[in-house]
């Protein structure tokens, strides 16, 4: 089996320890061409900020590979508001860490969830100790709690250039990108209105906490931790199950 097989069968085994995909209807944002619950194990709807064509495009993928958008995005709109459709579960993998307000975002998957108990949102998440993040400073409950006051919709300009001057620099080096190079560089993204991020990041256990302290002071009204899978050695994430 392949690495990126190897994904998405453990990350299929973790949504079936909690509901069985084959009776349930459910949705994934950004399932590309690595799609949770692809169609012959059963029904899921997928949505994304780009086409399949445009994706197809952009990384040289066959168009025949990729899950096809029934619900395209814009990224300055909250999700709720796009997606008229309610489901039993929804799948976001190495989606939130791009998102500015993360808080207002779960709240918005659990918008998406038919009513009643037993429903599931499963994430995962890069951590960050296995990526080009890893000298960067993890987000803080203070840092997610002013996003969500602000109900930020675009990655600050503070998150761009850290982002830009870490993944680009020690993806070429040693170092971060000198910063006069990256000032520029996300001076030009925000601008373009097409500015993307790791606008948060985390190890796994830090992510954990801030959801149960978050869940506590009632900023995740109706949801439980339901499972979580610390860092998986071998990939460079983890993943964590909540439910209604």
């Amino acid at each position: 089996m392949s690495e990126r097989g190897a994904f998405q069968e453990r990350r299929l085994a973790i949504l079936a320890s909690s509901i069985d995909p084959a009776d349930a209807i459910g949705l994934e944002v950004g399932a590309s061409d690595l799609p949770t619950v692809p169609s012959f194990v059963g029904r899921c709807r997928y949505a994304d900020f780009r086409t399949a064509e445009q994706m197809s495009e952009m990384w040289e993928l066959p168009l025949e590979s990729l899950c096809p958008v029934d619900y395209l995005l814009a990224r300055d709109r909250s999700i709720l508001d796009q997606i008229p459709d309610r489901f039993d579960y929804v799948v976001a993998c190495h989606v939130l860490e791009h998102v500015p307000d993360p808080i207002s975002y779960i709240n918005d998957l659990r918008s998406l969830l038919h009513p009643g108990p037993g429903k599931l949102i499963f994430l995962t998440l890069p951590d960050k100790r296995a990526t080009l993040d890893r000298t960067r400073p993890s987000t803080t409950v203070e840092r997610l709690l002013s996003s969500f006051h602000d109900r930020r919709k675009s990655p600050s300009f503070e998150q761009v250039l850290e982002f830009h001057r870490h993944w680009v620099g020690y993806a070429n080096g040693d170092a971060p990108l000198p910063i006069a190079e990256a000032y520029q560089y996300a001076d030009e993204a925000l601008k373009s209105g097409q500015a993307d991020a790791h606008c948060h990041v985390w190890e796994d256990d830090e992510f954990l906490s801030q959801c149960q302290d978050l869940i506590n002071a009632g900023f995740l009204p109706g949801l439980e931790v339901a499972r979580f899978e610390p860092f998986f050695m071998g990939t460079n994430e983890f993943g964590i199950v909540l439910r209604t």
